[in-house]
């Protein structure tokens, strides 16, 4: 009976990883304008429009969190942002949180094995991608080591850089 069990839950979850793997293999983004995303996946094409100038997207190696980035159409007298950051849910097709920086955002990196990125800025900051939360890079958080990053094959369309690529 055990073994019954033990077998049948590593099969579900070998289905589920797969059915994931197979949803985020299959989505593709693209700049839609100066200031949307058209993102097509296995449930069909959504636009992702935003108020910013994009500058530039990334998305995780699971291929479950896009954040994207650039300056505000809309400038707010009252409390001025240089940039912008949109941290989306692509499983979900929902926005997790939008926040302005008093600096430019340059890039975004995921770090590996947890559930944040670093956003590359003056200063840094990291943010969670479940919730949103942003924090000033802690302590000892070098962002110039290149193995506190993700590094998977990913889509080229998985990222876009107005300055670097994809112009």
């Amino acid at each position: 009976m055990k073994k019954t069990i033990s077998t049948l839950f590593l099969i579900l979850l070998f289905l589920c990883i797969s059915l994931m793997n197979s949803y985020a293999s299959n989505i593709i983004i693209e700049k839609s304008g100066e200031n949307n995303v058209k993102i097509e996946s296995v449930n069909g094409v959504f636009y992702l429009k935003t108020d910013i100038q994009l500058t530039g997207y990334s998305v995780n190696c699971s291929g479950d969190k896009l954040i994207l980035w650039g300056h505000s159409k809309i400038l707010n007298e009252s409390n001025p942002q240089d940039s912008l950051i949109i941290l989306f849910d692509l499983a979900k097709q929902i926005k997790i949180k939008e926040q302005g920086f008093s600096k430019g955002v340059f890039d975004v990196n995921f770090i590996k094995k947890n559930n944040t990125a670093y956003i590359d800025s003056d200063p840094g900051f990291i943010i969670n991608v479940i919730t949103g939360n942003t924090f000033i890079i802690p302590q000892g958080f070098d962002p110039s080591e290149d193995d506190n990053f993700e590094h998977c094959e990913k889509d080229k369309s998985w990222t876009y850089d107005k300055y670097r690529n994809n112009q």
